[in-house]
């Protein structure tokens, strides 16, 4: 599928695609797309492989991409995605192979202002930019993830400003830089984080920067 999507609207999943069968690999933009789940892609088959930025796309769960089937790779940037209740950008609930790109001023009503992943994700490699959340102003990790490689600027949320892991993370790569929040300005763990690496600089938090209550194997920076 080549072409880009622009403004569509459905009522229940996909505003520009809802898929429950198979689907080769998908190259083109998505730019103010709307629908109930998976404001611009709503999958609960099979799709290969993802390439395109994601603009202004809105849904009340997963405000660019809901999957709860099998997705290859997905490459692009994400930028200001909306979500009235959960993953501002991406909400995944099975399996994502790579993300590769940038995520920009999203936000969700609950939970994830970028991504929230209940599946299995390989890897994620992007900066994450003014995304904002209730509860994990850029990610929100119950399921697994084997890295995280980016810098965290400028997130805001209640509770982990950047990130908030539930689960498994193999490893977080980055920087965290101004962000916000009211528990935890950058990281709330109450999983198994590998290790991060990555400098901590004018995060601001009513209660701490880092706050863990799991295991986190190291932290350097």
């Amino acid at each position: 599928v080549t072409g880009d999507f622009l403004y569509n609207t459905s009522n229940t999943t996909g505003g520009a695609i809802g898929n429950e069968g198979s689907i080769g690999n998908i190259t083109g933009d998505f730019i103010g797309n709307e629908s109930q789940t998976g404001g611009a892609i709503g999958n609960d088959g099979v799709i290969k492989d993802i390439s395109g930025n994601f603009i202004l796309n809105e849904g009340s769960d997963g405000g660019a991409i809901a999957n709860a089937g099998e997705i290859g790779d997905i490459e692009g940037d994400f930028v200001d995605n909306h979500a009235s209740n959960q993953a501002g950008a991406i909400g995944n609930a099975n399996i994502i192979g790579n993300i590769t790109g940038d995520f920009i001023g999203n936000s969700a009503g609950s939970d994830g202002g970028a991504i929230v992943n209940a599946g299995t994700i390989e890897n994620v490699e992007g900066d994450f930019v003014e995304n904002s959340a209730q509860t994990g102003g850029a990610l929100v990790n119950i399921g697994e993830i084997t890295s995280v490689k980016g810098n965290f600027q400028s997130n805001e949320a209640m509770m982990g400003a950047a990130v908030v892991n539930t689960n498994k993370i193999g490893s977080i790569t980055g920087n965290f830089v101004e962000n916000t929040g009211y528990i935890s300005s950058s990281v709330y763990n109450m999983g198994n984080i590998g290790s991060i690496a990555g400098d901590f600089i004018n995060n601001t938090s009513y209660a701490v920067n880092l706050y863990n209550i799991g295991k986190i194997n190291s932290i350097s920076g």
